[in-house]
């Protein structure tokens, strides 16, 4: 992304993005299968609160959860409903698309210091979090797990211990990790008749 923005500009950069989603939209079985797990989550009732760093609206569509993309979105934090937190913008407001290495470093500043940020370490820190489509691999992420470990000195709840060596770095332990179609669908299944409230965490880029 960064070096188209730097071979073409930024608006060209927008455009594919805007044109890869007009693109999904345009073929229903297509739109379908990209949204799947956003239809079958939106069933689980206890999932009020999403995390993502996806651009699409998805989230939105097909749980109905009110994003929240910027600061000025808390004015709105009082209204009832599930929300969701688009931790790298979004396709319906170009502005805070997040893309590029620059993108990333301004986003980690907000995240660190920002309203989103205080707000997402307080999740990670009080709520049954359920990871989905994540490998570990984000930066924004794993920056912030490491921020709030060393604020609240380690005690951050677990609810589980499996697979310990992929999480060293990390201060967070899954319940379990989806391979499949059919792990996504007895998981969701399982998620759907437990009574714990949850934080579903996004990360399918």
């Amino acid at each position: 992304m960064s070096l188209l923005e730097a071979k073409s500009g930024r608006a060209e950069l927008l455009r594919v993005i805007r044109d890869r989603f007009a693109y999904v939209h345009a073929f229903p079985e297509l739109y379908r299968a990209s949204t799947r797990f956003h239809s079958e989550l939106s069933t689980i009732y206890l999932i009020d609160t999403i995390v993502t760093t996806n651009w699409d609206d998805y989230f939105e569509t097909e749980c109905g959860a009110l994003p929240f993309v910027t600061a000025e979105d808390f004015a709105f934090w009082s209204v009832q409903g599930r929300k969701v937190f688009k931790l790298h913008g979004s396709v319906n407001s170009y502005g805070s698309i997040v893309a590029t290495r620059v993108d990333y470093a301004d986003s980690y500043k907000r995240l660190e210091g920002g309203l989103i940020g205080a707000n997402l370490k307080m999740m990670l820190a009080t709520k049954t979090i359920i990871y989905a489509g994540f490998s570990f691999n984000d930066d924004d992420l794993l920056r912030i797990h490491k921020f709030l470990s060393s604020e609240m000195r380690g005690r951050t709840p677990t609810p589980g211990s499996v697979q310990r060596g992929l999480f060293r770095s990390i201060p967070m332990q899954p319940t379990s990790l989806l391979r499949s179609s059919d792990g996504l669908s007895q998981s969701i299944e399982c998620w759907r008749t437990s009574d714990f409230p949850a934080c579903a965490i996004s990360w399918r880029k």
